[in-house]
C-alpha cells in the first residue's frame, strides 16, 4: 500500500525505490484475498478501505460484462489479445481467487455489485468446469461459494473479549465460517456493518446468506449455535 498503490491503482512491481508496470488481474485479486484473511486474525479500518478499494477497482477496469474478469485493466496498454484465464497454472486463477474474495466481501457488506460479480464469473466458467474441473480448483471454490452460502460471525467488543471470544470458537473444522472481530472503538463502518452495533458488551451477529440469527451475547450459547447442524 505504501509502495505499489498510487492514484488509486496498483503496480506490478517495486524494486530498488522504483514502483512500475500496470498490475494485472492476479495483482488486485491476490492482495484483496490477502487483507481479507488479514481482516480475520486483526480487523483494522484501514484494510476494509483498501480492499473495498480495490474490489472496486476490479469492478471498474477488470470486470467483462458477459461475466468474469481480464487478465489486463481496460487502459493497459493495447494487445493483441486481451485474456480472461480461468484455469489454475502456477498460481491459482485470478479469476477463482477474485470470485472467492468478491463473494466474502459481499456478504460483510451487503454489496450487491460484489456478490453478482462472482457469480457471474462462476457462469462464465461453467462449461470448463464441467469439462476440467481439475484444472480449475479456485473456480470450485467459487462455484461452491454459490451453491451454499458461508457462515459469517461479526463479533463486537473491547479486544481482550473479541479475543477470548475468537479462541473460544476456534476449535474444530468448520471451513465454511468467517469470523470478523471488530473492536467497539471502530465505531464508522461502511454496508451492512453499520448495523452491527456494539452493545455495551460483546456481541456476536450470525448470519448464513441472508438470513441472520438474533444478536447473541454470550459466548457458549454463541458456541452452542455454531455447532447445530447447518440445513
Amino acid at each position: 500500500r505504501s509502495h505499489a498503490w498510487h492514484d488509486g491503482r496498483l503496480t506490478a512491481s517495486f524494486k530498488d525505490g522504483q514502483a512500475r508496470f500496470a498490475a494485472y488481474l492476479d495483482d488486485y485479486a491476490f492482495v484483496l484475498a490477502g487483507l481479507i484473511e488479514l481482516m480475520q486474525w486483526r480487523f483494522r479500518s484501514a484494510d476494509l478501505a483498501f480492499a473495498i478499494e480495490l474490489a472496486d477497482c476490479l469492478l471498474a477496469h477488470f470486470a467483462d460484462p458477459q461475466g468474469g474478469f481480464f487478465f489486463t485493466a481496460d487502459d493497459h496498454e493495447r494487445l493483441i489479445h486481451r485474456p480472461k484465464p480461468l484455469a489454475d497454472e502456477a498460481v491459482p486463477s485470478g479469476n477463482g481467487v477474485a470470485a472467492v474474495a468478491l463473494d466474502t466481501l459481499g456478504h460483510l457488506l451487503g454489496e450487491v455489485r460484489y456478490l453478482e460479480a462472482a457469480r457471474k464469473t462462476v457462469e462464465a466458467a461453467l462449461s470448463v468446469l464441467a469439462s476440467h474441473p481439475e484444472a480449475h480448483s479456485s473456480l470450485l471454490q467459487a462455484l461452491e461459494r454459490e451453491l451454499e452460502a458461508p457462515e459469517l460471525v461479526i463479533i463486537r467488543g473491547d479486544a481482550d473479549a473479541l479475543a477470548t471470544w475468537q479462541a473460544g470458537i476456534a476449535a474444530g473444522l468448520a471451513p465454511k465460517r468467517l469470523v470478523f472481530a471488530i473492536p467497539d472503538e471502530i465505531a464508522e463502518l461502511p454496508g451492512l456493518l453499520q448495523s452491527r452495533d456494539s452493545t455495551g458488551k460483546t456481541t456476536a451477529y450470525v448470519c448464513t446468506g441472508t438470513e441472520c440469527r438474533a444478536p447473541i451475547d454470550d459466548l457458549e450459547t454463541l458456541r452452542a449455535a455454531l455447532n447445530e447442524p447447518r440445513s
